[in-house]
């Protein structure tokens, strides 16, 4: 983030997977600077103090490469690419002085400086560090703190012309060890001309926080490295203290410092000798987001603009406050930044997708305009699928393996817990209780939930659905049978009429008498009509049974035995089938109300096969045929895959399911799949690898063991298999995908282009590679 020289209403922002924007209203509003000619993986902005704007790529704290350090003279219209910098793939912080037009930025190598218009970068003669991965700046340009890649500090206080080392562990040293992450702040110059130094020392938690309050001279330790889930005030990075850490001063109060990790805290500085103070939390990420303490969690910039904004990047996008960090708003319209791991859209259009810290957020076009999104399912969002058979079926993941299925199109998830006041249920495989618990990143449950979703109508279908007509047909007509595995339906050809009465009329030539006797023990009456009774062979025989005939009476409670004291007769109705002559008792009912006479049990071509991946056996793969049938009470899942030598795996289906290609550490296909059906009495033993090797119907070839960021198939033509390589990568294709030994060939490569997924479209000859 950076609040441009030139006025307080134009605010610079860039993310580390996501672009340049530029506001020109206060954050109010946000568009994308297309001009902008680096790569997206912004990690720093700065000014000179002619307004001459830089933007760094690269950054330390993530695993993206930059392509180097860019300059604009005029406000963003036209760019240069600062010379020499091409080569350094991680610029991770970029500063600039109202003092003069010399930028210090970090590199690997070292410190390095420029001025707008010099013909190279020059190394800073001042720093005598190693390579660097943080600096800062005060806002009148005469402190300068760099963090080296050794975690030692180098202060400069003339603007960065000379720096000293203040690290060390003896006293008055701020220690170079024990932490992973360093960050600065400098305030604003103090009456008795010095400045307060702040420094957050982070790994996955909070390591140590530290000041100074004589321009970097001498440091104090202030709080003590504390554990995840500390709740006493200090504050609490949650296990992502490598992640996300930001800190800033007050610009009107030199002794407040804001410290950002998961939530927003200050600390507030009471005495100097030795330092010491009091921390307050003033964001609260769980809150709702109408709240005025609501701040996105996961903070990652913190800048002021000159009349004391402070504007806030983080995972959620832009906030701010207009009240010095007291309360917050948000700022993101038109900040397009999130991070989409994987998207999913369905036969009318809508739309779904899973993002980083953002939720599952889901358009079927049925808001208030166009564009207008609802999250679904919360947390971090990762894969999620929409069915093409029922599109109200979906399914979303969270991380660790927390997938939850939807059979109302997101309008909720069944009601087994509470999220955010959504209703979820969570869809998965018996996992052993050596995996680790679901959603709290234990065992085998990968952070980056991977689920999959394979369907395909089947003529050859084993499975099938029993369906009860609710009229009559004709023979030759066609019947619309609702398939368990989808909201679509069946369409059936009757080879005979089917007859239904909506009223069927007892039969008066089929009447008959039947009779309830009095048991003379009890004196309870028994329906002979209605229940079946045998005669002790010293009974008469007779129907109706004479006065003291000993019966034994099946009844409702058990078998009875029944002394006949008294007889009484009744009408016994019967109802027929006038095309088949079936009859049906119709006891003592005249008359009865929507009779089928035929069940059909027709074949359900509608097939599936969803897929969730873990990081148990080297790398597994568990799937299931019941994703799609909402009324499977105990749906069948199998472990059919292992060994795939990750949980960050890529999956695609032939059409007809019966090739299914694996990416892992190398490309496997699986045959067989799609001829096992869930009515097949050995399903699980056919699939499941805990079962004997005989019981297998699939079988596993390696397609290709180069690595590969992503595939695509042809689902129509198994053979055409295109793969990918990610950042810097190859293109690969095979058209012989299903032989015994498939072969690749490097059909081409694009320089600076990142390949993470690839979409080969069957409807047309000439197929397209696309990334995103």
């Amino acid at each position: 983030l950076w609040v441009d020289r030139s006025s307080n209403a134009v605010i610079w922002a860039g993310g580390v997977s996501g672009g340049l924007f530029k506001s020109e209203n206060y954050a109010n509003n946000w568009s994308r600077v297309s001009s902008f000619p680096g790569n997206q993986f912004i990690s720093s902005i700065a000014q000179d103090a002619s307004g001459n704007l830089y933007v760094a790529t690269g950054s330390t704290n993530e695993s993206w490469d930059g392509n180097g350090l860019y300059v604009s003279p005029d406000g963003g219209e036209t760019w240069e690419l600062v010379p020499g910098t091409s080569a350094f793939s991680t610029i991770n912080r970029v500063v600039g002085s109202p003092l003069n037009n010399t930028i210090l930025f970090t590199t690997t190598s070292g410190l390095r400086s420029y001025n707008y218009g010099d013909a190279s970068v020059s190394t800073v003669p001042g720093y005598g560090g190693t390579g660097t991965k943080v600096v800062a700046i005060s806002s009148d340009g005469h402190i300068v703190v760099v963090g080296a890649t050794n975690n030692r500090t180098w202060v400069s206080t003339d603007g960065g012309v000379n720096f000293t080392d203040r690290s060390g562990s003896g006293a008055g040293q701020i220690s170079s060890s024990g932490y992973t992450r360093i960050e600065y702040a400098v305030s604003k110059l103090k009456a008795d001309g010095t400045y307060n130094i702040y420094a957050a020392t982070t790994s996955s938690n909070n390591q140590g926080q530290w000041v100074s309050n004589d321009s970097g001279t001498t440091w104090e330790k202030h709080t003590a490295s504390t554990p995840a889930g500390t709740t006493n005030g200090v504050i609490d990075y949650r296990d992502q203290g490598t992640y996300n850490s930001v800190v800033t001063y007050d610009p009107t109060d030199p002794t407040r410092a804001i410290i950002g990790g998961i939530d927003l805290h200050d600390w507030k500085q009471t005495l100097t000798n030795p330092a010491a103070g009091g921390w307050n939390k003033l964001s609260i990420w769980s809150a709702n987001k109408q709240s005025d303490f609501y701040v996105h969690a996961d903070n990652h910039a913190l800048t002021w603009s000159g009349n004391d904004i402070l504007y806030i990047g983080n995972d959620g996008g832009i906030g701010k406050s207009l009240d010095l960090a007291n309360t917050f708003v948000h700022a993101s319209r038109g900040y397009n930044t999130i991070q989409f791991y994987k998207i999913g859209y369905d036969r009318n259009g809508a739309v779904i997708g899973g993002a980083q810290d953002n939720g599952t957020s889901y358009n079927d076009h049925s808001g208030g305009s166009y564009q207008e999104f609802k999250e679904v399912t919360g947390g971090d969002g990762f894969s999620t699928v929409i069915s093409f058979f029922n599109p109200n079926v979906i399914l979303t993941s969270s991380q660790y393996n927390s997938v939850r299925r939807s059979g109302a199109g997101g309008e909720n998830f069944s009601n087994v817990a509470s999220d955010n006041n959504q209703l979820f249920t969570s869809f998965l495989p018996p996992f052993p209780g050596t995996y680790g618990g679901v959603g709290d990143g234990g065992g085998a449950h990968p952070f980056h939930t991977m689920i999959f979703l394979g369907e395909y109508y089947d003529l050859n279908s084993e499975d099938s659905v029993t369906f009860i007509p609710q009229q009559s047909y004709d023979a030759g007509e066609t019947v619309m049978i609702p398939s368990l595995a989808t909201g679509d339906t069946i369409a059936y050809v009757t080879p005979t009429a089917i007859t239904y009465d909506d009223t069927l009329l007892f039969d008066p030539a089929l009447t008959s008498t039947e009779y309830v006797v009095i048991d003379a023990l009890t004196g309870n009456e028994f329906d002979l009509g209605y229940l079946s009774w045998t005669p002790f062979a010293s009974a008469s025989g007779n129907y109706p049974p004479v006065n003291g005939d000993t019966l034994t009476v099946d009844a409702p409670s058990g078998s009875v035995t029944v002394v006949v004291q008294s007889s009484q007769s009744y009408d016994f109705y019967y109802g027929s089938n006038p095309l088949t002559g079936e009859i049906i008792d119709m006891g003592r009912d005249e008359f009865l109300l929507g009779v089928s006479w035929d069940t059909l049990l027709v074949q359900d071509p509608y097939q599936s096969w969803f897929m969730v991946s873990t990081g148990a056996n080297g790398g597994e793969l568990w799937g299931t045929r019941d994703a799609l049938r909402l009324s499977v009470l105990n749906p069948q899942w199998v472990r059919f895959a292992e060994n795939l030598g990750t949980s960050q795996v890529d999956v695609e289906f032939s059409e007809d399911l019966s090739h299914i290609y694996v990416l892992g550490n190398n490309i496997y296909r699986y045959d067989g799949l799609g001829s096992v059906y869930t009515s097949d009495d050995d399903f699980d033993n056919k699939l499941d690898l805990d079962s004997d090797s005989s019981g297998y119907a699939i079988t596993r070839t390696t397609v290709s063991t180069l690595n590969f960021s992503a595939i695509g198939i042809d689902p129509r033509n198994p053979d055409d298999l295109v793969a990918v390589q990610g950042f810097n990568g190859n293109v690969y294709r095979s058209s012989n995908a299903t032989a015994v030994s498939p072969s690749l060939t490097n059909v081409g490569s694009q320089s600076g282009l990142a390949f993470y997924d690839v979409v080969v479209d069957s409807n047309y000859s000439c197929r397209c590679c696309c990334c995103c």
